[in-house]
This record gives C-alpha cells, structure tokens and sequence, in this order.
C-alpha cells in the first residue's frame, strides 16, 4: 500500500479529455514556488499488437519490454506529452508504461526513482480507476 499525500492524480476513463491540459495548466501556475515532478502513467492491457483503440496503433503497447518501463523526459520540445509536461514547469517528467497486472510493482519502481515526498502531478486515463485499489 502507498500513501501519496504531495500527488494530485488528473485522470479519466478515456484518451483526448484534456488532462494532459490541465496537467501544464497547473504546472504553469505552481512551478513557479515549488518544486513540481511530472508523471505520465499508460497502463497496457496487453502487449499482444492489437492496439486498444484499433488499427496499427503507436507501437507503445507492443514495444513494452518486460512489465514496466519508466523513462525520463529530457527534451521539452517534442510535443509528447511528457514534453508538454517539462516545458509546462515540471522539474523532471517520468513515463510510467505498465502491464495493468504489475501496476503495483511499477508504481514501486517509480517511487525508488522520485521518492515517495515528491512533489507531483500525475496524469492517466487508465491508472487512475486502478490506483484506489493500490493506494490508500
């Protein structure tokens, strides 16, 4: 179990809503007096090729190796999300990619990265329906 008091979690049962949005919205705001982390969380039901939302997809499902991948952004100019979440404010911006049966273990990992006191804005539209399991 993980008690999360320093992150606000922006989620919502579906893509293109607008968390990201709000996400560098109040990364705009806040960034300025403290120091903020920006975490992207995309859950994968299966890293079979078959993309959840249909056709050929991005390839971030399939090119999962292992059961979670967590990566740092770097650069604020790409336009990904996470990028959006760097040049919004944050002081550094992690990708959690995670098979949805081990989002325990790769939110534990990612803690070890940032520390469970961290400041942070997390946004996901699939975590967040998981994580009140997880997290208390």
């Amino acid at each position: 179990m993980f008690k999360l008091d320093g992150m606000l979690m922006i989620g919502s049962a579906g893509a293109n809503v607008g968390k990201t949005e709000l996400a560098c919205v109040l990364l705009k705001k806040l960034s300025k007096d403290h120091n903020i982390i920006g975490i992207k969380v995309t859950t994968i039901k299966a890293k079979d090729g078959q993309c959840p939302r249909g056709g050929e997809g991005c390839g971030v499902c399939s090119s999962l190796e292992g059961v979670y991948c967590i990566t740092e952004e770097t650069n604020s100019k790409t336009g990904k999300d996470t990028s959006r979440l760097l040049a919004a404010g944050a002081s550094r911006v992690f990708w959690l990619r995670v098979l949805k049966e081990h989002l325990s273990e790769g939110i534990t990992a990612l803690l070890d990265v940032i520390s469970p006191n961290a400041v942070s804005i997390c946004e996901s539209s699939r975590a967040f329906s998981l994580w009140p399991e997880t997290i208390t």
